[in-house]
């Protein structure tokens, strides 16, 4: 039987092959129909969005970076304590970061500059101390 004449006869024929045509092409295309299956996509939009708000705070942050010729530097392992909301990163120059490693940290650090414009550091000892 070809898909034509399933609804021949019948009335509303026009009505029940499209819906039924359109049904066929949600099911295929999306995946089961259904008010729970709605709310599931409507949950997934939601998180997306969540997840793009989030994306566009980071391409604004690092934008306003690098319009101060400024790096951001994870310093998590010399912050004795933080919780989730109060963690700062450091933001400055490599002369900077340079700099208050050496002041606060006590740290005494070899700044590298890459070739792909990147600049990480490498602790060479501790700072030495003014009564030594």
């Amino acid at each position: 039987m070809k898909s034509e004449v399933i609804h021949e006869g019948l009335e509303k024929r026009d009505i029940r092959d499209y819906l039924s045509q359109t049904l066929h092409k949600a099911v295929f295309n999306g995946g089961l129909g259904g008010e729970e299956h709605e709310k599931l996509i409507k949950k997934q939009i939601d998180e997306l969005q969540q997840q793009l708000k989030q994306i566009k705070i980071y391409n604004t942050i690092e934008y306003l970076i690098e319009q101060y010729n400024w790096r951001w530097w994870d310093i998590s392992d010399y912050v004795e304590y933080y919780t989730k909301d109060t963690y700062f990163d450091f933001i400055g120059t490599p002369e900077e970061f340079k700099s208050f490693m050496e002041r606060k940290v006590g740290k005494n650090v070899q700044l590298r500059y890459k070739l792909n414009g990147s600049v990480d550091y490498k602790i060479i000892s501790d700072t030495i101390s003014e009564d030594d």
